[in-house]
């Protein structure tokens, strides 16, 4: 059931970021609204990160109270990281964006930093739903 409970927020999370994403693309919200970006590295830092507890849940990789917290946080550090990275990568690839823009890094640092606040916000949610007691295995609520 718990298990169940991350990969819900995951899948409502990730069904959201399309939902928008079409409507982003069809009403060009990218280019009107220009907080509507960071909205969406927010989520997609969010669902990746929950995403990611999921498996490590799932796989047992977070499942005692010895350094749970520091656990959590390293892989919501690196799933953040390698997954933004990775996504650039595929704007790159893709002609998305252009690593010869004046305003690539500055994009590329804003991204990443909205990535991070979402990973953050599902940092702070795993751990509020995460409840433990000494020398016990973890459950969630």
């Amino acid at each position: 059931m718990v298990k169940q409970r991350l990969l819900l927020i995951s899948l409502i999370t990730m069904l959201i970021v399309f939902v928008l994403n079409y409507f982003t693309l069809k009403y060009s919200w990218y280019w009107n609204l220009r907080w509507f970006h960071i909205l969406m590295h927010l989520l997609g830092g969010f669902w990746a990160t929950i995403t990611v507890f999921w498996i490590s849940v799932r796989f047992n990789h977070i499942d005692t109270i010895v350094r749970y917290k520091e656990r959590a946080f390293i892989i919501m550090v690196v799933s953040v990281f390698i997954i933004g990275i990775s996504w650039e990568i595929f704007e790159i690839i893709f002609r998305i964006t252009s690593i010869y823009d004046v305003r690539y890094l500055n994009r590329f640092l804003d991204d990443l930093a909205g990535n991070f606040m979402g990973g953050i916000f599902a940092y702070f949610y795993f751990l509020k739903k995460k409840k433990c007691k000494f020398g016990m295995v973890c459950s969630y609520n």
